[in-house]
């Protein structure tokens, strides 16, 4: 199956606390892509991103649905419905390699 991360860069992996066969992943160009299989199959989930080149990614501990990347020159984007669709929340024009929440 062809998930259009073949031969692709990347930056970024996180895994949803609550279920961790749920993975997404970032990378150069890429936007994010999810998978709910533990990898065998992936999904582009990158609806509403405006910024590709993703470098973070971190899924909240709390509410598995709350999901925030960081981008280079992008800032940051937060999805509220597990990576379906994302919103920009700040730092525009701004490189963020790292993400963590408290």
């Amino acid at each position: 199956m062809n998930s259009g991360l073949e031969h692709q860069t990347i930056y970024a992996l996180a895994y949803d606390p609550g279920n961790p066969r749920t993975i997404f992943v970032g990378g150069y160009q890429t936007g994010v892509y999810k998978s709910i299989d533990g990898g065998k199959s992936w999904k582009n989930s990158s609806h509403g991103l405006t910024n590709l080149d993703v470098h973070s990614i971190v899924v909240s501990p709390t509410d598995s649905r709350v999901v925030f990347v960081g981008t280079v020159g992008g800032g940051v984007f937060r999805s509220d419905d597990g990576g379906q669709s994302w919103y920009h929340i700040g730092l525009a024009s701004s490189h963020v390699w790292e993400l963590v929440i408290d």
